[in-house]
């Protein structure tokens, strides 16, 4: 639920013509962090059968490429602010 409330921000910020700004930045950079955590707790998994613990280590892939895109989307972002800090200085 908190990544969802991070990405309404980050949508209302694009809504709002303030695309690229440093909220932005750090919200993909708490939604990397975040899937990292899913990431390594989805990557153990554990159940009961006929009386016995069976533990299992898995790769999780979904949150991975979460995780990819959200640090990609944050680059994007911060070459993105270097651009307009760039076209305002010419300016």
């Amino acid at each position: 639920m908190y990544s969802v409330k991070i990405m309404i921000e980050i949508f209302n910020s694009i809504i709002d013509l303030e695309t690229f700004y440093d909220g932005n930045i750090k919200a993909f950079k708490k939604l990397v962090v975040l899937g990292l955590v899913v990431s390594v707790i989805a990557a153990f998994n554990f159940g009961f059968a006929d009386g016995e613990t069976m533990w299992n280590f898995t790769i999780p892939f979904r949150p991975l490429i979460y995780t990819s895109i959200c640090l990609v989307m944050s680059e994007v972002f911060k070459e993105g602010k270097n651009l307009l800090e760039e076209s305002r200085s010419i300016i």
